[in-house]
């Protein structure tokens, strides 16, 4: 792998996918924050 792991710009944890710039718990909680919001929005 010449690729170097990411750390997660929030909270510094290795990034396990190249593509992302989170972890996976800060991305889990970035998700529910955001479907929180559209179903607000659309209620």
């Amino acid at each position: 792998m010449g690729k170097k792991q990411r750390d997660c710009v929030t909270c510094g944890a290795p990034v396990g996918y190249l593509d992302r710039q989170y972890c996976c718990r800060c991305w889990r909680r970035l998700n529910e924050q955001a479907a929180k919001a559209v179903l607000s929005a659309s209620a």
